[in-house]
Parts: structure tokens; sequence; C-alpha cells
């Protein structure tokens, strides 16, 4: 996960720098990584499919805080999940979801014309997943937030869904589209391998994740 969390802070480092000198005008918002962004008219009408997975590799320049979000997702949900399946499965998660809400981007533009016309460029949908999956395998165990709440991993997957769902009704832009098709993805990939019967209690802590109750967690330490 480290890995690819420094690839996609290079590309976008790469493409705030484009922009900074000017390039991005000439080719559009992100200069030459403007083919990589998903556009559902270019994907129907020019049949640019790559941009259906693509586009998760990008960021908005101005964007540092989705940048930061992300990082922080790979490391604490995406770390432990690592852990336990592997790299290999965590990464067909990734990919899975990404081409998910890609497909469901496509989908919505045929609904909405500023969608069809639209850019998306964002990891919104593979974040989602690793939260859905993390949530569906720590689904009993009562975990702290931060400090500010106690919540199983259940109640952390639905409160997630649920502000992601607010804020697609709120922007209704393909982003918020893309993060809504990962939660089905993450979850399904998530309850594969969820642990059956009782639970061991032991408490184990991570930078600021916590398994307080539950059975046994693989968060970073």
């Amino acid at each position: 996960m480290k890995t690819l969390a420094a690839v996609l802070a290079v590309i976008w480092l790469v493409s705030v720098l484009l922009q900074g000198a000017g390039f991005a005008g000439f080719t559009g918002p992100f200069g030459v990584l403007e083919p990589l962004a998903l556009v559902p008219a270019a994907v129907v009408q020019r049949g640019f499919a790559w941009q259906l997975v693509t586009y998760g590799l990008l960021h908005d320049p101005g964007g540092v805080v989705s940048l930061v979000f992300t990082v922080l997702a790979l490391w604490f949900m995406g770390s432990p999940l690592e852990e336990r399946w592997g790299a290999r499965r965590v990464f067909a998660l990734l990919g899975a979801a990404t081409l998910a809400g890609g497909v469901c981007v496509v989908a919505a533009g045929f609904v909405s014309p500023r969608i069809f016309r639209g850019v998306v460029v964002s990891p919104a949908a593979a974040v989602s997943a690793l939260l859905a999956a993390w949530g569906a395998v720590h689904a009993r165990q009562r975990v702290s937030f931060l400090g500010l709440a106690t919540l199983s991993g259940a109640q952390l997957l639905g409160l997630m869904a649920a502000v992601a769902a607010l804020q697609f009704v709120w922007q209704r832009d393909g982003a918020g589209v893309a993060s809504l098709a990962g939660f089905p993805v993450g979850y399904l990939f998530g309850a594969r391998s969820a642990p059956r019967g009782g639970t061991r209690s032991r408490r184990e802590s991570g930078p600021n994740l916590r398994v307080i109750r539950g059975g046994g967690s693989d968060l970073p330490n």
C-alpha cells in the first residue's frame, strides 16, 4: 500500500506542476494526463475504454484533501487487509471497484448530460471499497475511531456509505457515482473472509483506529 500511495502522490504532484507551468490549458485541465481522466462521452463516442480504470489514478490538482484522505485510507484500511489477504487480492479489490465505478459513471451519463460530458478524476471507488471491505471483515468488532466515537465495523461502514450517499445527493457528480459503486464491491470481497461464529475478546491499537472489543484485528501498529 505504501508503493501505491507514493505512486498516487507522484501523479498528483506531476498534475500540479503541469498546471502551475501553464501546460494544462493546452490539452485540458490535466495537461498530458488528460487522456487518463474519465469522460463518459469519450468512452461511448470515441472508445476510450481505458478511462474506466485510469481515472482512479488521478486527483484534482487543487484538491490536496482528497489525496490525503486516499493515503490515509490506504494506510488504515488497506494495510491490514493486505496483511490478511495478500497484496494480490487487495489490488484485485481496488481494480474491480475502480472498474465498477467507471462503468456506473458511464451508465449514469445516459441519464445525466452533466455527468456524460463531465470529467471524473478520483480514486473514490477504490477508497469506498477499502472502507466497505474493512467494515465487513470487522463487522462485529467495536472500534474507537480517532477517539470521537465507538462503533462496530458494520456501523462504521453504514456511516461512511450514508455520508457518500448524502454527498452524491448534494453534488450529483460522477465522482459521487463512483464512490457509491465501490461500497458493494468492497462488501462482497470483505464478507467472504469475515470471521464466522464467536469472536475472542482482546485489545489492540493502531495509529488512530483501535479495536476495543471483539476478535483479533490486523490494524497497523
